[in-house]
């Protein structure tokens, strides 16, 4: 091939940089840890996933996303920067959006020439991605050379085309580099050359093109052809993706039905939001709709709605009075659009019978009613239960028969039909569905019975069901009728327009707050004396310069895994699981460097602080761990460090001020107001104030005035990040609820803001309800404040009547603070937070219930929030999933948890 070969011209240029000491230094993605790898990702997945590409342009279509200035002919002396230069720009908000979107893996397109492609590309993307996330080198390989600096970049994976190479010496050659190949083949000239690797003990993945190389058309026809002859030679275990083509929900559908693991698309999602695009193809805003009882072909002509997804046709049912002969059938499919799914419904047919018709009419998928003990699902082979939806008559059984028949069902099983009458068309039984649907949510269900135009709205506001099975509402004299069809699609899209106008409402919630004027809503600003302004807007302006610059995000990248601990683990909790009855995974926070999470932000902002040219760092404290992590950042960054905390502060966390004074910052009590939190800020900007021209106010939490909510935010969002690719590679899908303690709100925000447009994940803060929520000694500034500005931010705040701020309380130091951070201010006002609380004795008693079932001792802060899961945790499904945001270990608690033990034992 002619781009294969152009690249040999490449590699002595390739050998040359690998030759560089210094390439290490040169290469974003070169610390990464081992990424994982695609073949173990998809063996864990249940439904179809998408790999998306950063392909910069096509020798079809020319540039796809916006260059970077690149000079096509430049001297020879400079082929190796060409080589290495990024040509994308934005490459960094590409790549989140690919992640937030979903994305399983990444592929990087690095050829030069007609893909405007670089490593520089593949190094940067690998920077910013998790590495649970695998990553892959699309080239056209052909040497070492570039496998090798492939995985310098950070490539966990690499492309082998069968067709320019002898695939099964190219295939050891990428495991001896330690990258796992993804196989690619175009046809079954491709499949004969790869059929040795059926031996391979070594992993990998087959890739099905679907590109001509002749002509670079596309032609889905290359999976369907290919599959089941993979799948004879490679067996039903063999990681199968499909690549190209592959721009419509519908085709990802079909890809799903032939089980297939992933599809990898580039250009499809490069116009628009790549988020929004992703969630188009997996249909997270989309329902599947089903027109059923198809009878008449030229209807079909005048119903061309896009929110169709299928049209179904009944054969051989003779008591159904849409029943059609085997030839009708294949005409009325043969006329349904190329991008509409058919879909076949049959009754009573034996295995041997449903196999000669499926190769007959070859429908998309098969709705098979099969009366009780009639045939056995388990003796269906896989290809056939991959394209079945299977209906089920839930009125005449009890809800605890339905639960179980569902259960024991075959996981491949495309979706289940949820009717009231066997397809006679009386009206669903709403309430027993919606239970359904909550109890088991990790199935498809598809709802028939008596919908139509009048109550669409009800049905998918209430249940927001996979898909709507109708038929006989559209109907006029036994005929689907124009009329009635655009009556019901016009009621269909208006409640489809109103759920995505919702979902939109948070899926821009991320480009559209702060504002720039530092505000959440009515929340935040900047409300500062005049001293404050100058330094106020030179850290918002660094900030801002600094957290696009590739040098600081490395380094700091670098920080988290070589010395912080990043990522830290998502541990799933065997013991309380089973005895609470759903799965619940701990953040482990935890196990960071310093024992918490305030690590995460305290090491931006120093290193934010270093590169500004300051020398001293000052802080507040409550519970200690913000001045223990802050007198870290001092020592490791050779910064003077000075912490304020609060008088009675300092009593109770006696333990972490000997930390500090360790590590060599200055501890100073603050002895006025209530001696807490709130009094250690006002001293810490105090001291600000009087020494702005070498010190560095480092903020504990998202409160403060802009840039800090936002800047501290950010820097804690890795967990949140984490917890993402973590719960996905473990459960193959999104946590049902996060679970996080809120006083200031740091670790709270770091867990929810991967979140907050995804609405199907319940994010849940947690406050400190002290000694009860109908007393003066709490802290539910989120629960029970009123509007008003402390620290230079608007935000809820416990006061009285006359504004004057009340004294908090809680047994932890670190919720112990009358506000809180005006971003999640904000998400209660905008509904997407839900709120609880939890006493001191409900705190230590899960402290000590974690302790003796886990053999992990949280926070105090912490407990907080395993104490309100555990209640939650009661109330869940077995296979609903529950996120606990364990922020910090209770170490620094210990002498306060043995006085309430032994208080405890003394009554």
């Amino acid at each position: 091939m002619e781009i294969a070969e152009s690249r040999k011209q490449d590699i002595p240029t390739i050998r040359t940089i690998l030759e560089n000491p210094a390439i290490d230094s040169k290469l974003s993605g070169s610390n990464k840890r081992d990424r994982f790898t695609l073949a173990n990702i998809l063996r864990n997945r249940q439904n179809l996933g998408l790999i998306t590409e950063l392909k910069p342009a096509s020798p079809s279509r020319g540039s796809l996303l916006p260059l970077n200035e690149f000079q096509e002919h430049i001297p020879e002396a400079s082929i190796q920067e060409k080589i290495l230069f990024p040509t994308v720009k934005n490459i960094r908000k590409m790549t989140k959006e690919m992640i937030a979107g979903g994305a399983i893996a990444i592929s990087v397109l690095v050829e030069p020439r007609k893909f405007k492609g670089s490593f520089g590309n593949l190094s940067l993307v690998a920077e910013n991605t998790p590495r649970t996330i695998p990553i892959i080198l699309k080239d056209f390989n052909i040497s070492k050379a570039q496998l090798e600096l492939g995985k310098q970049c950070g490539a966990s994976n690499a492309l082998l085309i069968t067709s320019i190479c002898d695939p099964v010496e190219m295939f050891y050659l990428m495991h001896e580099v330690g990258l796992e190949p993804l196989v690619e083949i175009h046809d079954e000239k491709d499949l004969e050359k790869i059929r040795p690797l059926q031996f391979a003990r070594e992993p990998f993945v087959i890739g099905i093109n679907n590109r001509n190389l002749k002509d670079l058309t596309t032609d889905l026809k290359h999976t369907f052809n290919l599959v089941l002859k993979v799948r004879k030679i490679f067996g039903e275990s063999q990681p199968i993706i499909t690549e190209s083509g592959i721009n419509l929900r519908n085709h990802v559908l079909k890809m799903e039905s032939l089980g297939i693991f992933a599809a990898l698309v580039g250009t499809a999602i490069m116009s628009g939001s790549i988020t929004e695009k992703m969630e188009e193809l997996t249909g997270n805003n989309h329902t599947f709709l089903k027109i059923c009882g198809m009878t008449d072909y030229h209807i079909l002509g005048k119903i061309k709605y896009p929110s169709i997804s299928a049209f179904g046709t009944i054969l051989d049912i003779p008591s159904s009075k849409r029943n059609l002969k085997i030839d009708e059938t294949i005409e009325i499919h043969a006329n349904i659009p190329e991008n509409k799914l058919k879909v076949l419904v049959l009754k009573d047919k034996n295995l041997k019978e449903i196999k000669k018709i499926d190769s007959i009419v070859k429908p998309d998928f098969l709705q098979i009613h099969i009366s009780k003990n009639a045939l056995q699902l388990k003796d269906f082979p896989l290809y056939l239960l991959r394209k079945m939806i299977h209906p089920m008559n839930i009125k005449n059984s009890a809800l605890s028969e339905v639960f179980n028949e569902i259960r024991s069902l075959p996981s491949e099983i495309f979706a289940i039909l949820l009717d009231s009458s066997n397809g006679r068309g009386k009206i669903l039984d709403l309430e027993r569905t919606q239970q359904i649907l909550k109890q088991i949510p990790n199935r498809r269900f598809i709802v028939a019975g008596g919908i139509g135009t009048n109550n669409i709205g009800t049905i998918l506001t209430t249940l927001d069901p996979f898909g709507i099975d109708i038929s006989s509402a559209l109907e006029m004299d036994g005929k689907k009728n124009k009329q009635r069809v655009a009556n019901f699609m016009e009621e269909f899209t208006k409640t489809q327009r109103q759920k995505t106008k919702e979902k939109c409402c948070f899926s821009s919630y991320k480009t559209q707050f702060p504002d720039r004027h530092g505000k959440f809503g009515r929340f935040g600003g900047k409300f500062v004396p005049e001293t404050l302004i100058p330094a106020i807007n030179e850290l918002e302006r660094e900030y801002c310069r600094y957290k696009e610059d590739p040098a600081f995000i490395k380094e700091l990248n670098q920080i988290r895994s070589n010395y912080m601990g990043r990522p830290t683990p998502l541990s799933f909790s065997k013991n309380l699981s089973k005895k609470f009855g759903c799965k619940i995974y701990l953040k482990r926070e935890d196990l960071l460097h310093g024992g918490a999470h305030k690590l995460n932000n305290v090491m931006g902002q120093a290193l934010l602080a270093k590169k500004m040219g300051k020398t001293k760092l000052v802080a507040e404290t409550g519970a200690g761990q913000h001045g223990f992590a802050t007198s870290i950042a001092g020592a490791y960054f050779g910064m003077k460090t000075t912490i304020f905390m609060g008088a009675i502060d300092m009593q109770r966390q006696k333990y972490n001020v000997s930390r500090m004074k360790m590590l060599g910052a200055t501890v100073i009590p603050v002895t006025s107001g209530t001696q807490t939190l709130k009094d250690a800020v006002n001293a810490g900007l105090q001291y600000w104030i009087a020494n702005l021209g070498d010190t560095h106010y480092l903020m504990g939490s998202v409160v403060g005035p802009h840039p800090y909510p936002m800047m501290v935010r950010d820097f804690q969002k890795v967990i949140g990040e984490e917890i993402h690719s973590q719960i996905k590679f473990f459960e193959g899908r999104l946590p049902d609820k996060i679970v996080a303690c809120v006083g200031g709100g740091s670790n709270a925000m770091g867990a929810f803001y991967e979140f907050i447009d995804k609405e199907e994940v319940e994010l849940w803060g947690v406050e400190a309800a002290g000694k009860g929520s109908q007393t003066d000694h709490h802290a539910l500034a989120l629960q029970k404040g009123t509007d008003g500005i402390l620290h230079g931010a608007r935000q809820l705040l416990i006061q009285d009547e006359n504004r004057n701020i009340q004294e908090s309380y809680s047994i932890s130091a670190g919720l112990d603070y009358p506000g809180v951070g005006p971003e999640l201010c904000y998400l209660k006002a905008i509904n997407r937070l839900k709120l609880s609380y939890i006493t001191d004795t409900e705190a230590i008693d899960a402290c000590l219930t974690l302790t003796h079932t886990e053999g992990i001792i949280p926070a105090l802060e912490s407990s907080h929030a395993i104490a309100f899961g555990l209640q939650i945790a009661e109330k869940m499904t077995p296979n609903e999933i529950l996120v606990i945001n364990l922020s910090g270990h209770g170490g620094k608690d210990i002498e306060t948890l043995m006085q309430n033990m032994e208080k405890t034992s003394h009554e």
